[in-house]
Order: structure tokens, then sequence, then C-alpha cells
């Protein structure tokens, strides 16, 4: 049985039209191979952006959390000086009697006044100790019948001085200098007080 002829739908010589001439047939696609392995650009991309944002916040947090430090130490530093200040003024405005803290003398100061009866002496010394750990002192005041601690981490610039003007009032001056370690080094705040104690 000999082959059936192929029947052309064009009819004897019509001419092929061009699309179909030149017509490819479509190039396959570009496949993953299953053991290629790797990152996209994109991907690159994100990761490092989300990366940017995670040190951006990090770096953020670190910052505040050492200027929270630095303020709570510099706040520190305030109280002390301030806490000093309130008491040595306050005993020495009520002194009738004030020794120590002239010629160049330091601490201790001794600050005696008459009871509010007038039926004894009451004697309040103000020395300074060296704290626990480290070159800072403290400022303790004795009363004879209790110790306390009034300040903390006060620095050797920590001083008094008694002076008499020409007309005979004595003067109390005294500087009160603290130091707190904070994140980025130390805070120190000082302040000077002029107080008169009471006449005699």
């Amino acid at each position: 049985m000999g082959s059936l002829p192929f029947r052309s739908l064009r009819a004897e010589g019509e001419a092929i039209p061009r699309r179909m001439k030149n017509r490819q047939p479509p190039a396959p696609k570009k496949q993953k191979k299953g053991n290629q392995k790797g990152f996209t650009l994109i991907e690159i991309l994100i990761a490092v952006a989300i990366a940017g944002l995670v040190v951006a916040a990090a770096a953020g947090a670190i910052v505040q959390l050492m200027q929270s430090s630095d303020t709570t130490a510099h706040m520190l530093a305030v109280r002390q000086v301030q806490q000093a200040g309130y008491w040595l003024s306050t005993d020495a405005l009520q002194a009738q009697n004030v020794t120590g803290c002239t010629n160049g003398d330091d601490f201790p100061l001794t600050l005696t006044r008459a009871s509010w009866n007038g039926s004894q002496n009451i004697t309040i010394t103000y020395g300074l100790a060296p704290m626990p750990s480290g070159s800072l002192r403290q400022l303790q005041r004795s009363d004879g019948a209790s110790n306390i601690t009034v300040a903390q981490y006060l620095t050797a610039n920590t001083s008094c001085n008694l002076t008499t003007t020409a007309n005979g009032t004595a003067i109390l001056i005294f500087t009160v200098e603290a130091s707190v370690m904070g994140a980025r080094g130390p805070e120190t705040e000082t302040r000077t007080y002029e107080v008169k104690p009471r006449p005699q």
C-alpha cells in the first residue's frame, strides 16, 4: 500500500504568508536546576536593608542608655552637693561658736550652740572620711548621740574656711565638690556656700 498523498489546505501555487514562513518555535524557558545555589540581587538588597535598620535601632538604644546613665550620675552628684550644703548651712547658722577650718586647715569643723532652753551645749562635728573604695570621701556629721553620712562621692576639692571680716563678723565659706562616674566619664558638680554663724 502506498502512502497517501499530502493534501495541502492551500490551493496550488498560493504563496505562504510571511508570518508563517519566519516563525520560529518558542525558546524553552530556563529553569533552575535543583543543585544551583545562591541568592538573587534583590534578596541581597532586602537583607542589607533589614540589617541596616536593625543596626540603627541598636545604636540608638545604646546612645540613649549612655545618656540616661550620665544624667543619673549628674543628678546624684547634684544631690550630694545639695545635701552637704543643707546640713552644713543649717548647723552653721545656729552655731554660736565655730572652731576648725581656720588658717588653711580643712575639716573637721566643730559647731557649738546652746539647746533650745539653754540648759546644755550641743556640739556638732563634721569630718571627711574615705569611702570604702577609691579616692573619694564622704562627709559625716556627729552630734554626740548619732553619726550620719551627709554626703558621698566628695573629691579632695571639698574644703572649708572660717574668716573674720573687718567689723568682726565671722563668715564660714565651704566648697563642696562631688564626682560620680557616668557611662562616658565622671560627672562633677561644685557649689560654694557662705554662711554667717549666729553671733554669741
